[in-house]
C-alpha cells in the first residue's frame, strides 16, 4: 500500500486518525433463551409432578370396572427431582489494563467493560448449546479422522451449529462417550486454534499427537463429574430424547418407559427417508398432529430449526422473500397448503412461529410448548437478555458494555448482581489484578414433556 509520502520526516509528523465506533464480527445469538418463562429457585432440588394416566378402571359392567380399581393404581402420576447444573465464564484484569483504558484517549474500548461483554457472551453461548444438549456437552463427533496431529487437525462439519459452540482458545475433549469422564492427565484434551462457519482446527493440549481419535465424540471442557453424570444444565435432548433405546434408564427419578410419548415427548424420525421423496414440510406436519392430540399450546407455541433447515423449509412453502423480496410487491408470498392450514387453525401462521437459531442441530426440530418449557436458577438470569426482540436479526452491539468498568473496583464480593463473583487474582511484577466470575446454576425444565414434539429431517 503506497504511503502519503516519500518524506519520513513528513509521515512523522502525520498522526492516525481513529474511529471510535467498534463493531464486532460475532455470531448471532440464540433467539430461543431470551423468551423462555424463568424463575428463581432454592434448595438442592426441584420437585414436580406430571399426571400421564387416567384411570384404566372403565367397563360397561361395574363389577369389571370395580375389579380393576381394586386391584390396581387408577391415576398414573410422575414425579421428577431435577437438580441443577453450573457454568461459569470468568476473565482476569490488571491494574495496567485498567487505568490504560479509562476514557476514549487510551483505547477503544475500556478493556474492563470489553472483557465483560465477551465474558458474558461466551455464558449465552454455553447456555444456548445446553438448552440443545443432554447436560454432556456433546457438540459433535471425530467422524473418521483417525488422529490429531501435534500442529492441530481440521474438522469439516456440514452441521454449522458445532463450530457455533466453541470460540478459539477453548478447550474440548475428546473420547469414547459423552457420558466419559474427562482425563486428568489431560491426554484426551484439544484446543480450538482456528474455526469458520464449518470447519474447526484442533490441536492436542500435551505436545504430542493424539492417536485413535475415529468414531470419538467431542465434548466442552469440564461437562462430566466423575461418576459419569452431566454437569451442565440439562436441555432438549434429555427432555426430549430422539433415541429411546435407554428410554427405561432413569431420568430425574421417573422410568420414562412406562409411555414414552407423555413423559419424554413425541418422536418422529424420518432420518431413513429419502429427501427426494419425502419433504422436510411432511415430517413437520406429522409431528404437529400428533403434539395438538397430546395439548400443545394454541397460542404459544414455536417450532425451532437450523438455519439451513429454515431455507430448506422457505423452499417448500415458497416463502423465499425471506432471502429475496417479490418483485410485485413489498408484502410477503403466502403458502395455503398442507401444514400451514394447521397452523391456521391454531389462530398462526405457521411461517411466522418457526425461529431458525444457529445452535440448533442441523436435520434436527422442535416443537414446543412455550408455557411448560423453562428456566430453573438459583441465580439471576438477566445477563441471557441481548436486546434482540423474539427471532429478528442483529446481535448485542461490543459497545454496550463500553462504558463499564467490569467491576474493577468492585470490592471483593461473594455474589454481586446475584450471578457475578469478584476477588483478587494472583499478582505479578507488573501489578495486583482482579478475577471475575459470571457464573449460572440452574437448569432447563420441561414441565409436560408430551406437549412438545421433536423429530429428524429426512436424510440429504
Amino acid at each position: 500500500m503506497a504511503n502519503l509520502s516519500a518524506s519520513e520526516q513528513v509521515l512523522n509528523i502525520l498522526k492516525k486518525y481513529y474511529v471510535d465506533k467498534v463493531d464486532d464480527v460475532l455470531l448471532r445469538e440464540s433467539p430461543i433463551l431470551g423468551i423462555l418463562d424463568r424463575m428463581r429457585v432454592e434448595g438442592k432440588e426441584f420437585a414436580f409432578a406430571v399426571p400421564y394416566g387416567a384411570s384404566g378402571a372403565v367397563s360397561a359392567k361395574f363389577l369389571r370396572a370395580k375389579n380393576v380399581a381394586t386391584n390396581g393404581e387408577t391415576v398414573g402420576n410422575a414425579e421428577f427431582t431435577v437438580t441443577p447444573g453450573k457454568i461459569f465464564s470468568p476473565y482476569t484484569m490488571s491494574a495496567d489494563e485498567v487505568q490504560a483504558s479509562l476514557t476514549k484517549k487510551g483505547a477503544y474500548l475500556k478493556v474492563a467493560g470489553e472483557k465483560l461483554y465477551m465474558s458474558t457472551r461466551g455464558l449465552r453461548r454455553t447456555m444456548a448449546v445446553a438448552f440443545y444438549g443432554d447436560g454432556y456437552g456433546v457438540i459433535g463427533n471425530t467422524g473418521s479422522v483417525a488422529s490429531i496431529a501435534a500442529s492441530g487437525t481440521q474438522f469439516t462439519f456440514t452441521d454449522s451449529s458445532i463450530p457455533a459452540a466453541v470460540e478459539v482458545g477453548q478447550v474440548l475433549r475428546v473420547k469414547s462417550t459423552a457420558s466419559t469422564a474427562d482425563a486428568a492427565d489431560l491426554s484426551d484434551a484439544v484446543q480450538v486454534i482456528a474455526a469458520d462457519d464449518f470447519h474447526l482446527t484442533l490441536k492436542p493440549v500435551l505436545a504430542s499427537a493424539m492417536s485413535s481419535t475415529a468414531s470419538k465424540v467431542i465434548a466442552l471442557d469440564g461437562s462430566v463429574n466423575s461418576d459419569g453424570s452431566p454437569r451442565l444444565p440439562v436441555g432438549l435432548a434429555g427432555w426430549l430424547p430422539t433415541d429411546r433405546t435407554n428410554i427405561s434408564t432413569t431420568f430425574y427419578g421417573v422410568n420414562r418407559s412406562i409411555n414414552p410419548d407423555r413423559l419424554a415427548g413425541i418422536v418422529v424420525d424420518d432420518s431413513a427417508l429419502a429427501a427426494a421423496s419425502n419433504t422436510k414440510i411432511k415430517t413437520l406436519q406429522k409431528a404437529f398432529m400428533r403434539a395438538r392430540n397430546h395439548g400443545l399450546s394454541n397460542d404459544n407455541c414455536l417450532i425451532v430449526v437450523n438455519p439451513f433447515d429454515f431455507q430448506d423449509i422457505s423452499d417448500e412453502l415458497e416463502l423465499r422473500n425471506r432471502f429475496v423480496t417479490p418483485t410485485t410487491g413489498t408484502g410477503k408470498k403466502s403458502a395455503t397448503a398442507g401444514i400451514n392450514k394447521l397452523a391456521a387453525a391454531a389462530s398462526t401462521n405457521f411461517a411466522d412461529r418457526i425461529y431458525d437459531d444457529p445452535h440448533m442441530p442441523k436435520g434436527k426440530f422442535y416443537i414446543l410448548d412455550m408455557d411448560v418449557i423453562k428456566i430453573w436458577s438459583f441465580t439471576n438470569t438477566g445477563f441471557i437478555d441481548n436486546g434482540i426482540a423474539d427471532n429478528n436479526p442483529g446481535k448485542e452491539s461490543v459497545e454496550a458494555n463500553s462504558g463499564s468498568d467490569g467491576y474493577a473496583t468492585d470490592p471483593s464480593k461473594l455474589i454481586i448482581d446475584d450471578y457475578i463473583n469478584v476477588q483478587p487474582a494472583e499478582g505479578t511484577d507488573d501489578g495486583p489484578s482482579v478475577l471475575v466470575t459470571l457464573f449460572f446454576t440452574g437448569t432447563f425444565v420441561v414441565k409436560a414433556p408430551g406437549n412438545n414434539a421433536v423429530g429428524l429431517f429426512p436424510a440429504a
